[in-house]
Protein backbone atom coordinates (compact mmCIF):
# COMPACT_ATOMS: atom_id res chain seq x y z
CA UNK A 1 0.00 0.00 0.00
CA UNK A 2 1.35 3.55 -0.73
CA UNK A 3 2.93 5.40 1.77
CA UNK A 4 2.84 2.58 4.41
CA UNK A 5 5.15 2.30 6.84
CA UNK A 6 5.94 -0.83 8.82
CA UNK A 7 7.71 -0.62 12.06
CA UNK A 8 7.08 -3.52 14.73
CA UNK A 9 3.86 -4.53 13.07
CA UNK A 10 3.02 -0.62 12.76
CA UNK A 11 1.06 1.19 9.79
CA UNK A 12 1.57 4.40 9.98
CA UNK A 13 -0.38 7.57 8.76
CA UNK A 14 0.05 10.87 9.91
CA UNK A 15 -2.65 11.00 12.27
CA UNK A 16 -1.39 7.99 13.50
CA UNK A 17 2.08 9.11 14.13
CA UNK A 18 0.62 12.17 16.21
CA UNK A 19 -0.73 9.41 18.86
CA UNK A 20 2.85 7.67 19.18
CA UNK A 21 3.51 11.00 21.26
CA UNK A 22 3.52 8.48 23.45
CA UNK A 23 5.30 5.60 22.47
CA UNK A 24 1.68 4.27 20.71
CA UNK A 25 2.10 1.51 17.56
CA UNK A 26 -0.65 0.63 15.20
CA UNK A 27 -0.91 -2.98 14.40
CA UNK A 28 -0.95 -2.97 9.91
CA UNK A 29 -4.70 -5.08 10.83
CA UNK A 30 -6.34 -6.64 13.98
CA UNK A 31 -5.71 -10.21 13.41
CA UNK A 32 -2.06 -9.17 12.51
CA UNK A 33 -0.95 -8.54 16.13
CA UNK A 34 -4.71 -9.04 17.66
CA UNK A 35 -4.36 -10.48 21.64
CA UNK A 36 -6.51 -9.75 24.24
CA UNK A 37 -5.13 -7.56 27.41
CA UNK A 38 -4.14 -9.35 30.84
CA UNK A 39 -7.36 -8.10 32.53
CA UNK A 40 -7.25 -4.82 35.01
CA UNK A 41 -6.31 -5.62 38.60
CA UNK A 42 -9.73 -7.18 39.74
CA UNK A 43 -11.60 -4.91 42.38
CA UNK A 44 -11.32 -6.21 46.16
CA UNK A 45 -14.63 -7.66 47.59
CA UNK A 46 -15.93 -3.76 49.83
CA UNK A 47 -15.24 -6.24 53.10
CA UNK A 48 -12.04 -7.18 52.12
CA UNK A 49 -8.73 -5.94 54.29
CA UNK A 50 -8.86 -2.20 54.40
CA UNK A 51 -4.74 -2.77 52.96
CA UNK A 52 -6.02 -4.53 49.61
CA UNK A 53 -8.66 -1.92 48.70
CA UNK A 54 -7.44 0.95 46.60
CA UNK A 55 -6.19 3.77 48.42
CA UNK A 56 -6.18 1.60 51.72
CA UNK A 57 -2.94 0.70 52.06
CA UNK A 58 -0.46 3.08 54.58
CA UNK A 59 2.86 3.54 52.52
CA UNK A 60 5.65 5.47 54.68
CA UNK A 61 5.63 9.29 53.31
CA UNK A 62 9.51 8.30 51.83
CA UNK A 63 7.87 5.64 49.53
CA UNK A 64 5.24 7.02 48.68
CA UNK A 65 7.15 10.08 47.56
CA UNK A 66 9.78 7.49 45.82
CA UNK A 67 6.52 6.05 43.92
CA UNK A 68 4.96 9.17 42.74
CA UNK A 69 8.49 10.64 41.58
CA UNK A 70 8.52 7.07 39.36
CA UNK A 71 5.84 7.93 38.18
CA UNK A 72 6.68 11.29 36.95
CA UNK A 73 10.00 10.18 35.58
CA UNK A 74 7.85 7.52 33.74
CA UNK A 75 6.42 11.05 32.10
CA UNK A 76 9.68 12.96 31.57
CA UNK A 77 11.37 9.51 29.99
CA UNK A 78 8.25 9.83 27.24
CA UNK A 79 8.59 13.51 26.61
CA UNK A 80 11.98 13.75 26.79
CA UNK A 81 12.71 10.57 24.15
CA UNK A 82 15.04 9.04 26.66
CA UNK A 83 15.08 5.29 26.43
CA UNK A 84 17.51 4.70 28.85
CA UNK A 85 16.02 6.19 31.67
CA UNK A 86 12.30 4.99 30.56
CA UNK A 87 13.80 0.97 30.45
CA UNK A 88 15.64 1.78 34.19
CA UNK A 89 11.89 2.37 35.62
CA UNK A 90 11.26 -1.38 35.33
CA UNK A 91 12.73 -4.26 37.03
CA UNK A 92 14.99 -6.56 34.77
CA UNK A 93 11.74 -9.51 33.74
CA UNK A 94 9.16 -6.26 33.42
CA UNK A 95 6.98 -5.66 30.95
CA UNK A 96 5.59 -3.07 29.27
CA UNK A 97 1.65 -3.07 27.47
CA UNK A 98 -0.74 -0.93 25.68
CA UNK A 99 -4.06 -1.56 24.71
CA UNK A 100 -6.81 -0.21 22.86
CA UNK A 101 -10.05 1.19 24.64
CA UNK A 102 -12.24 -1.25 22.66
CA UNK A 103 -11.82 -4.97 23.84
CA UNK A 104 -8.58 -4.65 25.37
CA UNK A 105 -6.75 -5.44 22.11
CA UNK A 106 -3.28 -5.31 22.77
CA UNK A 107 -1.35 -3.41 20.07
CA UNK A 108 1.94 -3.31 21.87
CA UNK A 109 4.09 -5.35 24.63
CA UNK A 110 7.85 -5.64 25.62
CA UNK A 111 8.43 -8.21 28.14
CA UNK A 112 11.61 -7.19 29.50
CA UNK A 113 13.71 -4.24 30.77
CA UNK A 114 16.19 -5.01 27.70
CA UNK A 115 13.18 -5.29 24.86
CA UNK A 116 11.36 -2.12 26.36
CA UNK A 117 14.59 -0.41 25.90
CA UNK A 118 15.10 -1.17 22.35
CA UNK A 119 11.15 -1.11 21.10
CA UNK A 120 10.64 2.50 22.66
CA UNK A 121 14.01 3.42 20.89
CA UNK A 122 12.93 3.07 18.03
CA UNK A 123 9.65 4.61 18.85
CA UNK A 124 11.77 7.64 19.89
CA UNK A 125 13.69 7.75 17.01
CA UNK A 126 10.65 7.87 14.57
CA UNK A 127 8.70 10.66 15.89
CA UNK A 128 11.24 12.85 17.22
CA UNK A 129 10.87 15.80 14.99
CA UNK A 130 7.39 15.50 14.41
CA UNK A 131 5.93 16.46 17.65
CA UNK A 132 6.35 17.15 21.58
CA UNK A 133 4.57 15.05 23.83
CA UNK A 134 3.40 15.80 27.04
CA UNK A 135 1.86 13.59 29.68
CA UNK A 136 -0.01 14.33 32.69
CA UNK A 137 -0.44 11.65 35.74
CA UNK A 138 -2.83 11.94 38.40
CA UNK A 139 -5.07 9.79 40.84
CA UNK A 140 -2.77 7.09 42.00
CA UNK A 141 -3.92 5.08 44.20
CA UNK A 142 -2.05 1.97 45.39
CA UNK A 143 -3.05 -1.18 47.41
CA UNK A 144 -0.78 -4.05 48.91
CA UNK A 145 0.05 -7.25 47.56
CA UNK A 146 2.00 -8.56 50.24
CA UNK A 147 2.14 -7.83 54.13
CA UNK A 148 6.16 -6.27 53.79
CA UNK A 149 4.54 -3.77 51.40
CA UNK A 150 7.31 -4.61 49.26
CA UNK A 151 4.61 -5.26 46.34
CA UNK A 152 2.08 -2.95 45.29
CA UNK A 153 -0.70 -2.34 42.79
CA UNK A 154 -1.25 0.91 41.09
CA UNK A 155 -3.57 2.61 39.28
CA UNK A 156 -3.48 6.46 37.78
CA UNK A 157 -5.01 8.19 35.22
CA UNK A 158 -2.93 9.95 32.52
CA UNK A 159 -4.19 12.52 29.59
CA UNK A 160 -1.60 13.24 26.70
CA UNK A 161 -0.81 16.27 24.43
CA UNK A 162 0.60 17.01 21.45
CA UNK A 163 2.48 19.83 19.98
CA UNK A 164 3.14 19.14 15.85
CA UNK A 165 6.56 20.68 14.63
CA UNK A 166 5.28 22.00 11.60
CA UNK A 167 2.19 23.10 9.71
CA UNK A 168 -0.89 25.33 10.81
CA UNK A 169 -1.80 23.58 14.26
CA UNK A 170 0.99 24.72 16.21
CA UNK A 171 -0.60 25.03 20.14
CA UNK A 172 -0.58 21.63 21.94
CA UNK A 173 -3.48 19.75 21.32
CA UNK A 174 -5.58 16.69 22.90
CA UNK A 175 -4.30 13.48 21.99
CA UNK A 176 -5.76 10.99 24.22
CA UNK A 177 -6.46 9.68 27.64
CA UNK A 178 -5.67 6.37 29.56
CA UNK A 179 -5.91 4.42 32.55
CA UNK A 180 -2.32 3.07 33.80
CA UNK A 181 -2.26 -0.12 35.89
CA UNK A 182 0.80 -1.15 37.36
CA UNK A 183 2.56 -3.35 39.96
CA UNK A 184 5.62 -1.69 41.51
CA UNK A 185 8.45 -3.97 43.64
CA UNK A 186 10.48 -2.05 46.20
CA UNK A 187 14.46 -4.02 45.83
CA UNK A 188 16.72 -4.07 48.79
CA UNK A 189 17.88 -0.53 48.34
CA UNK A 190 14.57 0.93 48.71
CA UNK A 191 14.24 1.68 45.25
CA UNK A 192 10.86 1.19 43.58
CA UNK A 193 10.82 -0.05 40.03
CA UNK A 194 7.68 -1.36 37.64
CA UNK A 195 7.35 -5.32 37.38
CA UNK A 196 4.86 -4.75 34.89
CA UNK A 197 2.47 -1.53 33.43
CA UNK A 198 -0.11 -1.47 31.44
CA UNK A 199 -1.96 1.68 29.64
CA UNK A 200 -5.49 1.56 28.79
CA UNK A 201 -6.29 4.22 26.01
CA UNK A 202 -9.92 5.18 26.39
CA UNK A 203 -10.72 5.72 23.05
CA UNK A 204 -12.26 3.22 21.14
CA UNK A 205 -10.76 3.15 17.78
CA UNK A 206 -7.70 4.46 19.32
CA UNK A 207 -5.15 1.78 17.89
CA UNK A 208 -1.33 3.42 17.95
CA UNK A 209 0.41 2.93 21.22
CA UNK A 210 3.87 1.92 22.67
CA UNK A 211 3.58 5.65 24.74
Amino acid sequence: MEGRKEFFFVNRSFPAALAIAAGILLAPCQSAFAAECTKKQSEPAMDAAIETQWGGVTVPSDDRQKIDDLFSRYAWALDERDPDRFAALFTVTGSYEVCTGEGNIRIYVAASNEEIKMKIKQEFDQTEDVFQPRHVLANTLLRALDKSQAFLESKTTMMVTVQRSDGDRVLPEPDYTADVRGTLERDGSGIWRFTKLTVYADTPEFEPMGR
